[in-house]
């Protein structure tokens, strides 16, 4: 099954998907939190946990195993956060936000959780399309 087509626009899903299984999609985060944000988003439309099929539900776990594997091979994180808000983008997702205590250097460019180690601060703009490429290029070689 495809990504929902208003939602995958708005996320790039043609240019960030990282991966894809029957049930999820999961993109590079225009707006990076944190190095590496993503966005885990189902498939379908819908939007509360509620409506969930018990397919998508089975599923996940190993969506999530596989998401959080390539983050801890590519950028090492501390911690990891889920934030599912919906507020603006109706349609069931979350956000994936990894934590760092530390700094961290990636193409050329020093990323420093500013928030460590209080909840992140997801109203950042979007990085350049060459940085996220270069996020989603290096991930994809750990899913």
């Amino acid at each position: 099954m495809e990504l929902w087509r208003p939602f995958a626009k708005t996320f790039d899903a043609d240019n960030l998907t990282l991966f894809r299984t029957e049930h999820w999609s999961v993109l590079v985060r225009k707006g990076q939190v944190t190095l590496g944000t993503l966005v885990l988003a189902a498939n379908r439309n819908f939007i509360s946990a509620s409506e969930l099929t018990r397919d998508e539900l089975l599923g996940l776990p190993q969506v999530v195993g596989r998401l959080e594997a390539a983050l801890t091979e590519a950028f090492a994180y501390n911690k990891i956060n889920y934030l599912t808000l919906m507020m603006s983008d109706r349609h069931y997702h979350s956000h994936v936000v990894p934590r760092y205590e530390g700094v961290r250097a990636f193409d050329g460019l020093t990323w420093e959780d500013a928030d460590w180690p209080g909840p992140p601060n997801v109203g950042v703009p979007p990085a350049s399309n060459d940085t996220l490429m270069a996020i989603r290029n290096h991930l994809k070689q750990y899913v």
